[in-house]
């Protein structure tokens, strides 16, 4: 029997509380501090969780993180988030990774990101319309109902889901530092790519896709690269028992 759950982006609801807690105190003569109170950091987890729960009417709650050791999209390719290397990460972060962990059960898998896991478990037939809640765009990409705000729920055709992913696959993605075909920005690649309906593959999609690409000089295996970095997993795409990823390739459904 298929239990609907509440599947939580853990990576991104650790930023944001870890951020909210920081606070900068002037100690006078210049001098500057920053600090953070994680039991404010626990008092608004819980908080929220139980937002969460009485707006969304679902009590079963599961969180994910990102594997921190490795990242199957960086063998892709090196640059794939390489941004973020200089950036300074909020003081409690990693403390609110392990209270995740060890308070709440926060689910990891070797390689993945938070995204692949809340795309293989919301796909998975026995989470049957459980909800995704995250603000990361790319889990339009997934079919199934998303909530970014806690709130609204929207519900995503396997359809909107493909073609928002051939969107991704043109345009790109400047915050997770990989560049799609160059040039295309989100107006051309509507214009190139018009929505299919009731289509389950990328088939409708791809010769527009692999036109574009070796237009602006690129390879059919640069394209395929640029589709596998921005494809988020799915249920038949990984095996927890030999954690063996099934590589996206044309046709994929």
């Amino acid at each position: 029997m298929s239990k609907s759950k509440l599947l939580i982006d853990g990576d991104i609801i650790a930023y944001q509380i870890a951020s909210q807690i920081e606070e900068p105190i002037h100690w006078g003569n210049d001098l500057w501090t920053l600090h953070s109170d994680f039991n404010m950091a626990r008092k608004i987890f819980e908080e929220y969780i139980l937002s969460l729960k009485e707006n969304l009417y679902l009590s079963d709650v599961l969180i994910f993180l990102s594997d921190r050791e490795e990242n199957f999209r960086k063998k892709l390719s090196e640059d794939y988030k390489a941004n973020r290397g200089d950036r300074r990460k909020p003081l409690c972060l990693f403390e609110m990774f392990k209270y995740l962990k060890s308070e709440h059960n926060a689910i990891t898998e070797p390689r993945l990101e938070a995204d692949d896991l809340l795309g293989i478990y919301s796909t998975n037939p026995e989470n049957k319309n459980s909800i995704i809640v995250s603000l990361d765009k790319d889990l339009k990409t997934i079919p199934g109902k998303l909530s970014p705000d806690g709130h609204n729920i929207y519900k995503i055709t396997k359809p909107q889901a493909i073609y928002n992913h051939a969107i991704q696959i043109l345009t790109g993605d400047t915050t997770d530092n990989y560049p799609g075909c160059k040039g295309i920005g989100t107006k051309t690649a509507a214009k190139l790519l018009q929505p299919v309906e009731g289509s389950k593959s990328m088939d409708p999609y791809w010769d527009i896709i692999l036109k574009t690409y070796t237009k602006a000089g690129y390879t059919e295996q640069d394209a395929i690269t640029q589709a596998r970095i921005s494809y988020i997993l799915q249920w038949e795409d990984y095996d927890f028992k030999s954690k063996k990823i099934r590589a996206w390739k044309p046709g994929h459904s």
